[in-house]
């Protein structure tokens, strides 16, 4: 009867118990409550307007819409998205009533076949874990076409990208939301290149309005709650969440459709302070990612698993992605589960429910995603949970001959 309920309740609450403790999580695992607190307690006063070439927002899919926006985007335009993405990309692009169209990629998430559509507005191009979708000179013939080029690194920013030397080529969105490298719990920031109208987006910029004061205040207690949650779960830490998220109070995704955050779109003072104190630590965390990457991408390689994210100076990832067969995820990720480590599959369906191109454009793509599952690797997993991951996966595949 209990492991039947337990049961009813990971249903209902669509996850397994390591997201909320005991247990190696994929989301809050971007920052902690202890340094999450000194941020907002300890930090550097937010800083108003625009400042230099980088603009913060509520969140990222905000972000995008606006720039969609800036950059001329409008009903029936055509923008060509990656199908190997998040549906944030694409609710914020369709928004704005344009056709968007998805473009194949390959089991190691690039895409050499890229044709560039005619009537395209804008390009989306992807770079997920590390991995840049579209080569430089795809991007530099659509930037000659006159059409509008943003860099998706929302998973893949890396210490290069907080350098104070900017050398941005394209616009290029970041994301600080609950899945990434590093989380506030919300935000999105626009690094926005001075080779760019970049005056004429500062002027749009500025003419947007920060979330009000009370939605920041919430947004910074359900934060601090749900950080505290993931680190130190209990049975009845885990009921007080339920409820909590019943009422609100968990996190989720604010859609760019709404009326409200269409206006009110910046970044509110009490996220931006806690943004701009952990900010120049940033590139040190994200080197700590990358040494736990390493870690278990060694590990997982020495199984004879194909690890297809990639890190250096200029890319990180919050999870390490890599291949298996596709009639072996589910055994995977119930071994993984009985051990409390969390294994993630993004991303497993088209960003757009029903594409009608899926079957004849996207064989690459739907190939990966029956193939593709990811384990957390951000700065805040302990050597401990590295240890307890690569030991799990690697009984899991010494009884088997799964790889």
């Amino acid at each position: 009867m209990l492991v039947s309920l337990k049961k009813l309740i990971a249903i209902f609450n669509n996850q397994n118990p390591s997201k909320w403790g005991k247990g190696t999580g994929l989301l809050w695992r971007g920052n902690t409550l202890a340094s999450y607190w000194q941020a907002l307690l300890m930090g550097i006063p937010a800083k108003d307007g625009a400042e230099s070439s980088r603009f913060l927002f509520e969140s990222c899919r905000v972000a995008i819409y606006h720039f969609a926006k800036f950059s001329g985007v409008q009903s029936g335009d055509k923008v060509q998205v990656m199908g190997f993405t998040c549906d944030a990309v694409t609710d914020a692009l369709l928004a704005l009533n344009c056709d968007v169209e998805l473009y194949d990629c390959d089991i190691e998430m690039r895409c050499p076949s890229f044709q560039i559509l005619e009537n395209t507005t804008l390009i989306v191009s992807q770079v997920s874990f590390g991995v840049a979708a579209l080569s430089d000179e795809v991007l530099a013939e659509a930037s000659s076409r006159g059409i509008a080029i943003l860099l998706d690194k929302s998973l893949s920013y890396g210490i290069r990208d907080f350098d104070d030397v900017d050398d941005t080529i394209y616009p290029t969105v970041l994301s600080f939301e609950v899945s990434k490298s590093v989380t506030i719990g919300w935000g999105g920031l626009l690094v926005f290149p001075a080779s760019g109208n970049l005056i004429g987006f500062k002027g749009y910029y500025n003419e947007l309005k920060e979330i009000s004061i009370l939605d920041d205040m919430s947004r910074v207690l359900r934060t601090a709650v749900n950080l505290a949650m993931v680190k130190n779960g209990s049975i009845y830490r885990y009921w007080i969440w339920l409820i909590l998220r019943g009422l609100g109070w968990h996190r989720a995704s604010v859609r760019s459709s709404g009326v409200k955050y269409k206006t009110r779109s910046i970044m509110g003072p009490l996220s931006k302070r806690v943004f701009e104190s952990l900010s120049p630590e940033i590139p040190s965390l994200l080197e700590r990612s990358n040494n736990n990457h390493e870690r278990l991408r060694l590990a997982l390689e020495s199984l004879g698993l194909k690890v297809i994210s990639r890190i250096d100076r200029q890319y990180s990832s919050p999870r390490i992605v890599f291949l298996v067969h596709k009639d072996v995820k589910l055994s995977l990720c119930e071994w993984l589960n009985k051990d409390s480590v969390e294994m993630g599959i993004w991303f497993d369906q088209m960003p757009i429910l029903g594409y009608y191109n899926a079957t004849e454009k996207l064989s690459g793509t739907t190939e990966l995603m029956n193939r593709v599952v990811n384990l957390s690797c951000h700065w805040s997993i302990s050597s401990v949970e590295i240890d307890k991951m690569i030991e799990s996966v690697g009984c899991f595949f010494a009884e088997s001959d799964h790889v």
